[in-house]
């Protein structure tokens, strides 16, 4: 530059600056969880683990769930439910009718 002071002027832009994450794939996922109920219908959850489509590093994982259910009749006999009973108009418990339908709560072997 000839003994002549330089600029102090830069031009500067920012790279990389996309987040690794934006795009992600996933990488394995985790067990099952146990169904949300002991009887009737509900929900069941697992971990799926992302990657970086960019770098393969990790990212923060999401949660997928799906629909389970649960058999609520009783295994192996007798009653298992405080016992009501069931008719075409309505079902018994303790002796007292009541209209609509009645599912008792598992809670013989198996449930």
């Amino acid at each position: 530059n000839n003994g002549k002071t330089c600029s102090t002027n830069r031009d500067q832009r920012t790279c990389n600056t996309m987040d690794c994450c934006s795009s992600t794939k996933i990488d394995h996922y985790g067990s099952w969880s146990s169904c949300s109920v002991s009887c009737g219908k509900g929900t069941k959850t697992r971990t799926e683990y992302r990657v970086s489509t960019y770098n393969g590093q990790s990212c923060p994982s999401t949660t997928e769930s799906t629909s389970c259910s649960k058999s609520c009749s009783s295994v192996g006999g007798g009653s298992s439910h405080g016992g009501s009973t069931t008719s075409n108009d309505g079902y018994y418990m303790g002796g007292v009718h009541h209209s609509g339908s009645y599912t008792p709560p598992c809670t013989g072997p198996g449930c």
